[in-house]
């Protein structure tokens, strides 16, 4: 088999979120971003963007590991960096270029709509009684 791995899912705010992981030791690999369903842009409008994170190391037992270039520390408590606000920003249907050893985290806002956002509050703390 290769040395390539991709997963797919639904996002918790909608959309589509990808995982990349790039077992090879010497090589990239680039990833074309395909068949996701993204909204229509009009001429002069913004392209849709994807948010990107690509987690690297020197090698597989490095105890440190880069996010999007940064090095990533921990304080004394064992807590990492916020890797969240990490990410890079790209086009959505870009390709993405995964280096040697590495993961690599993608979000696409789409239209789909097998990937709704899924909503935190319920339904019931509206409701209301009257008397």
């Amino acid at each position: 088999g290769g040395l390539l791995r991709a997963f797919a899912m639904c996002g918790k705010e909608g959309g589509i979120v990808l995982i990349l992981l790039n077992f090879d030791e010497e090589l990239s690999a680039q990833v074309k971003v395909d068949g996701v369903p993204l909204p229509a842009v009009r001429e002069g409008e913004a392209a849709v963007m994807r948010r990107e994170w690509i987690l690297t190391a020197e090698a597989l037992t490095s105890q440190m590991v880069h996010a999007n270039g940064k090095v990533l520390s921990q304080d004394i408590f064992g807590v990492i960096d916020n890797v969240v606000d990490l990410f890079v920003t790209r086009e959505a249907n870009s390709s993405i270029t995964l280096p040697p050893h590495s993961i690599a985290f993608a979000h696409v806002n789409t239209t789909d709509p097998r990937c709704p956002r899924i909503n935190s509050s319920s339904s019931s703390s509206s409701s209301s009684s009257s008397s």
